[in-house]
């Protein structure tokens, strides 16, 4: 309202954005929700349908070398990996203590579920969509704490970043689609 800018929310499932018409928006700022969904591709087809050609799409998701990993799985020595690295593999897992309120939601929420997308997928799909990858972040340097009490939060993230995110632009010009 300050700015004069008037938005507009609608509700719907990021691998069907028919919704909108093709080539409506410069920036496309997705936040962490990818691995809610089993196949990243589809959601990567509608972002480069509705994104115009230089537009920016943002997107963070789980690390997938760590996906279902935490603090708990501190062994005494290390995090032990125990989840194949398989592209699309379901991963469930508890939530940390601080995603949600446990006081106001009680047991209700039971675990996790998302869905681990590799590297390569993740990489591969976007380049196939004809976007260019501008940069990606682990967020490791937002944990410089490796000295932190091993199966603490901070020491976990300080050896397994959780979380990538993406920058990259839609360049069609350059990177024709590829079809699949």
């Amino acid at each position: 309202t300050h700015y004069g800018v008037g938005i507009h929310t609608l509700q719907g499932d990021m691998r069907d954005l028919s919704c909108f018409d093709d080539a409506v928006f410069d920036i496309v700022y997705h936040g962490y929700s990818l691995g809610f969904v089993p196949e990243a591709r589809s959601v990567f087809q509608q972002v480069a349908r509705v994104i115009r050609s230089g537009g920016v799409y943002y997107f963070n998701c789980a690390n997938p070398f760590f996906i279902g990993l935490s603090e708990r799985d501190w062994n005494g020595e290390g995090y032990t990996l125990r989840q194949p690295y398989i592209d699309g593999a379901e991963i469930n897992y508890e939530d940390q203590d601080w995603v949600y309120d446990r006081s106001i939601l009680g047991s209700s929420i039971r675990c996790a579920r998302e869905y681990r997308h590799t590297l390569s997928t993740l990489m591969r799909g976007l380049v196939e969509e004809g976007f260019i990858v501008l940069h990606v972040s682990d967020y490791s340097g937002f944990y410089p704490n490796p000295q932190a009490e091993p199966g603490t939060w901070d020491h976990f993230v300080s050896i397994a970043p959780p979380w990538l995110s993406v920058w990259a632009s839609y360049r069609p010009d350059i990177l024709p689609r590829t079809a699949t």
